[in-house]
């Protein structure tokens, strides 16, 4: 079977984090190991990941100074084994075959990411379906040159699951935030290939949790720096 490094980073997410880790258990495809890093977190968080690292050896909890995202991902990187990482947010839920769906279709279209359409609840009940876009064919301008441009817009960032040498240098630790942006900036120049699967394999909870929503300001600066960087 393929070994699959599910990379989660979490920061006082003792709201979300427990719903996190149960879809993880409840994976179709059951050859993974998912590497928590506890970014510095103030909350009970620690005890939730010691409670699961007894539950299922699979889990395994790293904890870290408070260092921001981009430290997070990248010191869950380092301590993976598996051929694949699936990211992961602690505000998100798995459905049970995201792992198995995407390793197929990886292997079926012979490309090396994959990422697919979201859902969210929403506060009046209803579920809200967010689509992904068709990266096919995108440039790196073509991201940048928007207003606001969370990549989520096109490649939601939680729903990705690659090849593990797509992810060699990637995450820049001076930026604490738009991780998810930077990333797939990388991979466009690397001329990577993506499969899109136009299924919801993820549930995103609209908590406030999510960091690029705290820190808007911030996430327009390092934008800006990076059109700066692209010439554009």
């Amino acid at each position: 079977m393929d070994f699959v490094s599910i990379c989660l980073p979490t920061w006082n997410g003792v709201e979300v984090l427990s719903d996190c880790l149960e879809s993880i258990l409840r994976q179709t495809h059951q050859d993974w190991e998912a590497i928590v890093v506890d970014d510095g977190s103030t909350d009970s968080t620690p005890e939730i990941l010691k409670f699961y690292a007894k539950k299922d050896k699979r889990i395994k909890p790293i904890i870290i100074e408070h260092s921001g995202i981009s430290i997070a991902r990248q010191t869950a990187l380092n301590h993976s084994l598996g051929d694949y990482i699936a990211v992961m947010d602690t505000d998100c839920q798995m459905e049970p075959n995201r792992l198995k769906e995407q390793l197929k279709r990886i292997k079926k279209d012979k490309s090396d990411i994959c990422y697919s359409d979201y859902i969210t609840p929403l506060p009046d009940g209803r579920i809200g379906y967010f689509p992904a876009g068709d990266i096919k064919g995108k440039k790196v301008k073509d991201i940048l040159d928007r207003k606001y441009p969370n990549s989520n817009q096109i490649v939601p960032n939680f729903t990705i699951l690659a090849k593990k040498e797509c992810f060699k240098n990637v995450y820049r630790p001076e930026y604490k935030v738009n991780d998810d942006l930077i990333l797939i900036i990388k991979w466009l120049k690397r001329g990577y290939k993506f499969s899109y699967i136009k299924n919801p394999l993820v549930i995103h909870t609209n908590t406030g949790y999510n960091v690029s929503t705290k820190k808007y300001k911030e996430v327009l600066k390092i934008t800006n720096e990076l059109r700066k960087e692209e010439g554009i």
